[in-house]
């Protein structure tokens, strides 16, 4: 998942015949919006052959939200990737629910320093637990 507008990296696992090719030090890859056909990031990746794995690729935007079906091409050797992607202000949803719900719960003290503390040590204690 994504959110529209703000760079996003994608991990891919590139074939094994890639890591043969001379130029696997610093390989072209370039990604296609498959709907559209326009680019949407192109650059080089460095293909390590002792050490094989993925490899990603970061700074991708896309504008506007919804499903989108995208392919890494590596030369002739193309992968498919999905990626949703969603409105970025409905990045802003968990925080203010988290706040709401505080203060519907009454988990907010407005009290601030020592006083805060000794109200709050006050309210846990039970009724068999008196001080002496």
């Amino acid at each position: 998942m994504a959110l529209s507008d703000i760079g996003f990296t994608i991990k891919i696992t590139p074939a094994l015949a890639l890591y043969t090719l001379p130029e696997h030090d610093h390989l072209p890859y370039r990604v296609i919006d498959d709907a559209t056909g326009s680019v949407i990031a192109e650059g080089r990746a460095a293909l390590d052959a002792a050490n094989p794995g993925d490899v990603e690729i970061s700074g991708i935007k896309i504008g506007e939200s919804g499903g989108y079906d995208l392919t890494v091409y590596f030369g002739n050797y193309s992968q498919s990737v999905g990626v949703q992607v969603v409105p970025a202000l409905l990045s802003l949803l968990p925080p203010l629910l988290a706040i709401i719900m505080a203060l519907l719960t009454r988990q907010v003290d407005g009290r601030s320093g020592t006083e805060g503390r000794k109200a709050a040590g006050r309210s846990f204690r039970g009724r068999n637990d008196r001080r002496r």
